[in-house]
């Protein structure tokens, strides 16, 4: 009972992790779009009555008919390009991606082509109704008056000096632009993917990564403030915002979440940990100074050396304390998970076993029964049951066993099912098993799921069937693989659904028990289900 709180404090944290990118990506577009608006009628307030002269005498010049206002001719322009790249962006989060989701490998190939085909008729209409947006902002706002001043936006789409005189004018640079932000946005999927994997330290790196995000959200959203309302400007402000605030925030991460961690087991501070603090904090400061510092070269130096001073003296005590505040946490996520998956897997057999010691005096009176009426198979077939169930009662619950027992346990479970099976001629079942060399511990029950698996999905009464069983030991390495044919399932199949958790389960186990010493290859097609496993010792 010790060990079940931080067992179960770990299992909330894990269930209720989630990668939280999209959410602070969202929050920060929409909150760029509200600041881009809110400093484009700021503007307008600040305009005198001389400067509004000036651009209705400009915009006058090149076309009478339409007299300048400065609510139609810059304002509303102003504000619908940034509405139309906003409504582009959740439509590319909402539609396109989550149709490209949806195609799987596992797909026809005519349904592959249908979905992508779908997917690119989407991001069309929406390259076409942002080239159509821009082209009508245009047609009002006149920007080449200006020379696209006070027009950024509409400016990505290129010069368009005759606009509404063609409804596919600028469809193809709208089409390249939202095309790749689809492709970003499709990377940053990607990688979500790879962190809600589930793997060893897939809580920890969500939080780290949700750490990351929503401290680059805030970051640029005070910075698009600063920008826009020209609040502060000059080189100590690029410095400060763009040098020595990213490299602090840096600092800290690295050093919570990767250099603290590690000298957990040492008493105090050993030289190489003082060497990556040196490091790091060097690194940071040199890249961030990379974007704007060395634009004053006669102080960059002393810039450089302040800021580093800094990191040194201030910022490594400070996420030190704040490290040792959330030190249970972090240590948890990074090293209890393992034994959380461990626990669970055990669980998963404890609860698949059934009372031994009932069935051993079960099946003890069912071997006598079967010797007196000289039913040989039978007898034989509950022999070897019971050294299997023998086998879950002493050997299971072990870290790791002899190479031997594991083997001897999956060569009952393949003789009790050819006894099954031996009346049918249409069902080949070979088992290839070389134990000369297999003298190494292994994790108990870790084959079996395999082979198991075969027998359940590859063995039809009624088709011809067939199971090809091999395991190869040398003296560092073992190579184990199972094919079997594939048969459809009754749709009224109770396991239909339940199909595969085993062989989840004991890869699982296999990324505990082995990691970075084995490889597993799964192939399934319509006629033939494949697992290859390599394991080194």
């Amino acid at each position: 009972m010790t060990n079940q709180t931080p067992i179960i404090a770990t299992t909330a944290a894990i269930r209720e992790g989630k990668v939280r990118w999209r959410t602070h990506e969202l929050v920060f577009v929409t909150l760029f779009a509200v600041i881009r608006i809110g400093a484009y009628v700021w503007d307008m307030f600040r305009l005198d009555e001389q400067q509004i002269q000036s651009y209705a005498k400009l915009y006058s010049n090149p076309d009478p008919d339409l007299p300048f206002n400065y609510l139609r001719s810059v304002l509303l322009p102003q504000i619908n390009s940034v509405l139309l790249l906003y409504l582009c962006y959740i439509g590319i989060n909402k539609a396109v991606i989550p149709l490209v989701k949806k195609i799987s490998f596992r797909d026809d190939t005519a349904v592959i082509i249908r979905k992508l085909l779908l997917a690119a008729l989407v991001l069309g209409a929406l390259s076409w109704f942002l080239a159509l947006g821009f082209n009508t902002a245009t047609y009002y706002a006149r920007p080449w008056i200006y020379n696209y001043q006070g027009f950024p936006f509409l400016a990505w789409l290129g010069y368009n000096d005759h606009p509404m005189q063609n409804l596919l004018t600028g469809f193809d640079r709208a089409l390249w632009l939202l095309g790749i932000l689809s492709v970003v946005t499709g990377m940053r999927e990607v990688i979500i993917q790879y962190m809600e994997r589930q793997s060893g330290g897939r809580a920890y790196r969500i939080l780290v990564l949700n750490q990351f995000t929503m401290a680059a959200a805030v970051y640029c959203t005070v910075l698009a403030v600063i920008l826009m309302f020209d609040i502060f400007s000059g080189a100590v402000f690029r410095i400060i915002y763009a040098g020595f605030i990213p490299a602090t925030f840096l600092v800290f991460m690295i050093n919570t979440y990767w250099i603290f961690p590690q000298r957990e087991s040492a008493a105090k501070f050993s030289f190489r940990t003082l060497v990556q603090l040196l490091a790091a904090t060097c690194l940071c400061t040199f890249v961030c100074f990379l974007f704007d510092g060395f634009n004053m070269p006669s102080k960059t130096f002393s810039f450089f050396m302040t800021c580093w001073g800094m990191q040194l003296v201030v910022t490594n005590p400070v996420s030190w304390l704040i490290y040792q505040q959330r030190r249970d946490r972090i240590l948890q996520l990074r090293g209890m998970e393992a034994e959380l998956n461990k626990s669970r897997a055990d669980l998963q057999f404890l609860r698949s076993q059934i009372n031994p010691h009932f069935l051993f005096n079960a099946l003890n009176t069912l071997y006598g029964t079967a010797l007196r009426e000289k039913a040989t198979d039978t007898a034989t077939g509950i022999q070897q049951l019971g050294d299997m169930m023998r086998f879950m009662l002493h050997e299971n619950h072990l870290d790791f066993i002899p190479m031997h027992k594991e083997i001897e346990y999956l060569q009952h479970y393949i003789s009790l099912q050819k006894l099954r099976i031996q009346h049918s001629p249409e069902i080949f079942i070979e088992d290839v098993i070389q134990e000369e060399l297999c003298n190494h511990q292994i994790a108990p029950m870790l084959l079996i799921p395999f082979v198991e698996n075969a027998f359940k999905h590859g063995i039809s009464l009624r088709e011809p069937s067939w199971i090809r069983i091999s395991l190869v030991c040398g003296e560092k390495q073992l190579k184990f693989s199972v094919h079997n044919s594939v048969h459809p399932r009754p749709e009224n199949d109770p396991e239909k659904e339940r199909s595969g958790i085993g062989l989840q389960n004991v890869i699982g186990r296999l990324k505990l028990v082995y990691p970075g010493r084995h490889t597993i290859h799964i192939n399934h097609s319509a006629q033939e289900f494949t697992v290859e496993l390599s394991i080194l010792f």
